[in-house]
């Protein structure tokens, strides 16, 4: 069997192929790189009055990509004042308020492991998952706030 992939993939599916008895060959086929333009446009796009509510990651890499692209090894280096505040998130970022989607518990663990926050897990490993998963989260908020608001005209 002729396995092509990412030069960056797990072990997984060649480690389960070959315990199943077959012959795996692994060719990697191409390389993540991070465009020369995408730290200028990254730091432009959170400093935007039209900041995202949510950054999707549908992999390790993006994750990874992401954090050195905000100039950082980990989440701690791209924030101004390290004060924890709720949600494990540090204080004054240029992520502050920005909920953080991930396809799955692999890409999850890799935020997790640089220090940023789940916020959204698809059930899924998907991108319908995904999306789904966002979907849901937001409908959530929207509800609670509708009820926040008519709960206050109780009172």
């Amino acid at each position: 069997m002729l396995l092509i992939r990412a030069k960056v993939a797990r072990d997984v599916i060649p480690r389960e192929l070959r315990q199943a008895g077959a012959h795996v060959n692994v060719v990697e086929a191409y390389e993540t790189v991070v465009p020369a333009s995408s730290r200028s446009r990254l730091r432009e796009a959170l400093s935007n009055s039209r900041r995202p509510d949510v950054i999707t990651f549908t992999s390790s890499s993006t994750v990874r990509n992401f954090v050195a692209l905000l100039g950082g090894s980990r989440g701690q280096a791209i924030v101004r004042d390290q004060q924890p505040r709720g949600r494990g998130r540090p204080r004054h970022t240029r992520i502050d308020g920005i909920r953080f989607a991930s396809i799955g518990p692999v890409t999850s663990a890799t935020l997790h492991d640089l220090g940023l926050a789940v916020d959204i897990e698809a059930e899924q490993y998907t991108i319908p998952g995904l999306v789904e998963a966002i979907v849901k989260a937001f409908a959530v908020q929207e509800h609670r706030t509708e009820r926040d608001l008519t709960n206050r005209d109780l009172t």
